[in-house]
């Protein structure tokens, strides 16, 4: 019978130290997320301490290649119409598949035609460089399970 309120006593020390250190060390865990915060951004991008970045904004073409009123409102048609296209074209397939990526990576470039086809020859210019920067910058998907092997 004395063993019982001792073995109660041994179980409630037990379990006020997993709170103490549970505590503790939550508290050091969002100490060391706040300090971060604090750093610069490039620290950030690289660690990847506090889950993904951001998605980038839009790039603003009107800008970047000096469109008129009349490009830069074809230039959104455009647009608009591919991504429209892309979007049904993924709501068709439940699951990703390697045709579905050919097919909208066609989408893509027939769309980078239609974009090329309004420009003059300094935006053109712009418009490619801009692409081979967004290539060079760009994160490559992680591969997925059910891709085939790739040709060799």
């Amino acid at each position: 019978m004395k063993d019982r309120p001792r073995a109660l006593a041994v179980l409630i020390a037990v379990f006020l130290l997993g709170c103490l250190v549970g505590s503790s060390g939550s508290y050091f865990w969002f100490k060391k997320s706040q300090d971060l915060d604090r750093r610069p951004p490039d620290f950030r991008d690289n660690a990847m301490k506090n889950g993904p970045l951001p998605r980038p904004e839009r790039p603003n073409f009107a800008a970047i290649l000096g469109l008129t009123t009349e490009q830069d409102a074809r230039f959104k048609e455009i647009v608009a119409e591919y991504r429209k296209k892309v979007t049904e074209f993924r709501k068709q397939t439940d699951r990703f598949h390697f045709e579905q990526d050919e097919k909208i990576r066609a989408n893509l470039s027939e769309m980078n035609r239609e974009l090329t086809a309004i420009l003059n020859e300094e935006q053109k210019k712009k418009f490619a460089a801009w692409q081979k920067e967004f290539e060079n910058t760009r994160r490559p998907s992680p591969r997925r399970r059910d891709f085939p092997p790739p040709p060799q």
